[in-house]
């Protein structure tokens, strides 16, 4: 009988946890500022390495703003952009991540 108990709220527990909300798919910009862009290769490095992460529909980095625009798909299967990887480019490519703002449609 306990067994049977067991069962039926493992079911249920899972039943609920499968049927759990998740995030709506939604298109987000980034805007990032950069600093210390000294060279054509800082700027090609950061862009390409950018461009192929997880999600990235777009990538443009203008070097004369210093700003680093990206549009990235995210929510419900997808996750959030990786703001790690994107501290850990520009520092790879002797660049100041200096702020961003984020803008989201849904």
């Amino acid at each position: 009988m306990k067994l049977l108990a067991t069962l039926l709220f493992v079911g249920l527990l899972s039943t609920y946890a499968l049927g759990q909300e998740t995030a709506p798919d939604r298109i987000t910009t980034y805007h990032v500022h950069l600093n210390a862009l000294k060279h054509q290769s800082q700027v090609d490095g950061i862009q390409s390495a950018v461009s192929q992460l997880a999600n990235v529909k777009s990538c443009k980095l203008v070097w004369i703003d210093y700003e680093l625009t990206i549009v990235v798909e995210e929510g419900s299967e997808r996750g959030n952009f990786p703001m790690e990887q994107l501290k850990g480019i520009v520092l790879k490519n002797n660049a100041q991540l200096v702020n961003f703002t984020k803008e989201i449609k849904k």
